[in-house]
């Protein structure tokens, strides 16, 4: 299974609105460990969702969508 997809989610992180491409499970999951502003349940949701992607548990379409909704939530300008 590929953990990469398409097309890449563009956010915007930090205060100097710097953009950073997303492609795929791993650069999701380092950036939630490692550089997301919040933490709660839309953040644990798609932590949870990439690291079984990651594992091959889950389609890497499920982690985007987690990953999405949880800059939805967290006010990360994803697109």
């Amino acid at each position: 299974m590929r953990n990469s997809w398409h097309p890449p989610i563009h956010l915007r992180l930090g205060n100097g609105g710097e953009i950073t491409r997303v492609t795929d499970v791993f650069e999701a999951a380092h950036i939630l460990i490692y550089r997301w502003p919040s933490r709660g349940a839309a953040h644990k949701r798609a932590l949870d969702e990439c690291m079984k992607a990651l594992r091959g548990k889950v389609d890497p379409t499920e982690a985007r969508q987690a990953f999405t909704e949880a800059a939805r939530k967290a006010g990360i300008h994803a697109e």
